[in-house]
C-alpha cells in the first residue's frame, strides 16, 4: 500500500465559534456582527431557541430566521444545522446552544429520565451529544454558537464571625464541559461590558485569530471578515510571533523587567504590535511576582 503526501495549505477551513455569557452580555449582537462580516451582502441563517428574540435584529441584519422548538435533543440541533448547511448559507448562528444541555428534552433531561442511576445515566445522553458534535465538526459552513453562562459561586469560606464569604469563581458556559474545547475560537462575555473582548475571562483565541479579537474592542463585522479571510486561506494581518514570544518570555521574569523592556527597548511601532496581548503580558508578570512573593 502506498500513501500520497501533499503540502498542507490552509484553505476552505470551517469555523466553529462560541460566545458564552450571562443575559445582557452581547452574545446575540456579537454573533450577528460576526456572521454579517463573514457573509458580506449574502444572508446568513439564525436558528433561534429563544422565543424569536433574534428577530429584534431583523432591521439591522440580512438573515433568514427559524424558530426551534422543544424537544431540544442533539438530533434536533443536528437536523436544523445540516438543513441550513445544505441550503448553502456561509454562516449559521445558533442562539442558544445551551438548550441542548439544560433545555426541555436536552441531555440533562435525558439523564434525569434514565432508568440507570448515578454516573451511568449520562452514558447514552453523552453519546448522542458526541454524535451531534461530530456532525458539526464535519460541517462545511461557519457555525457561531451563543451559550448562556452562570456565575460560579464559592461559599466554602467563612470569616472570623462564622459568616459565609461569597466569592465569584467566574462565568461557566451552560453546555457539556468539552464543548468549548471543540471550537476554533471561543470567548466568555461580561454583562458589565456587553460585546467587549475580555481575554482575562476564559477563552480559546489562538495567536492567528488575535487580530480579530482585540482586547477592549467590540466584536464587529471586521472581525468576521478577518476570520473568513483566514478560513479561505487569504493573506491576513498576522502577529509578529517573534516579538510576541520574546515579550511573553520577559513577562515571566516579572513586572519590573517587563517595564524596563517597554520603556527602554521597544520602539513605538513594536508597542503597537504588542497591544493585542498587553493585558496578557501584565497578568503574566503579576503572577510571576506573586509566585516569588514580591507583591501582596
Amino acid at each position: 500500500m502506498s500513501f500520497q503526501y501533499t503540502k498542507a495549505v490552509r484553505k476552505d477551513t470551517s469555523l466553529l465559534i462560541a460566545l458564552a455569557g450571562a443575559s445582557g452580555s452581547g452574545k446575540t449582537y456579537s454573533a450577528m456582527e460576526l456572521a454579517a462580516g463573514i457573509c458580506g451582502d449574502e444572508p446568513f441563517k439564525v436558528i433561534d431557541t429563544e422565543a424569536s428574540r433574534a428577530l429584534h435584529y431583523a432591521d439591522s441584519y440580512n438573515f433568514e430566521h427559524e424558530d426551534m422548538h422543544p424537544p431540544f435533543t442533539p438530533e434536533s440541533y443536528t437536523k436544523v444545522v445540516k438543513e441550513a448547511e445544505g441550503r448553502g448559507f456561509k454562516a449559521i448562528v445558533v442562539d442558544s446552544m445551551s438548550h441542548e444541555f439544560d433545555g426541555e428534552g436536552g441531555i440533562m433531561d435525558m439523564a434525569d429520565a434514565s432508568n440507570v442511576k448515578g454516573p451511568g445515566a449520562w452514558l447514552i445522553p453523552k453519546q448522542r451529544h458526541k454524535k451531534m458534535m461530530n456532525k458539526f465538526l464535519q460541517c462545511r459552513t461557519h457555525l457561531i454558537f451563543c451559550l448562556r453562562a452562570d456565575e460560579k459561586i464559592d461559599m466554602s469560606q467563612r470569616d472570623d464571625r462564622g459568616k459565609i464569604i461569597v466569592t465569584s469563581q467566574g462565568w461557566v458556559p451552560i453546555q457539556e464541559k468539552r464543548f468549548m474545547f471543540e471550537m476554533t475560537a471561543s470567548l466568555t462575555m461580561n454583562p458589565l461590558a456587553p460585546g467587549i473582548v475580555d481575554l482575562s475571562l476564559p477563552n480559546k483565541v489562538q495567536d492567528q485569530h488575535r487580530m480579530a479579537f482585540l482586547p477592549g474592542e467590540h466584536i464587529n463585522r471586521a472581525a468576521g471578515e478577518a476570520l473568513a479571510a483566514w478560513a479561505r486561506g487569504d493573506e491576513i494581518e498576522v502577529p509578529d510571533k517573534e516579538l510576541w514570544d520574546k515579550a511573553r518570555k520577559i513577562a515571566h521574569e516579572g513586572m519590573e523587567q517587563l517595564k524596563i523592556y517597554y520603556n527602554n527597548v521597544l520602539s513605538d511601532e513594536d508597542k503597537l504590535k504588542l497591544k493585542p496581548i498587553g493585558k496578557e503580558l501584565n497578568a503574566t508578570a503579576k503572577r510571576a511576582d506573586l509566585n516569588r512573593g514580591e507583591i501582596d
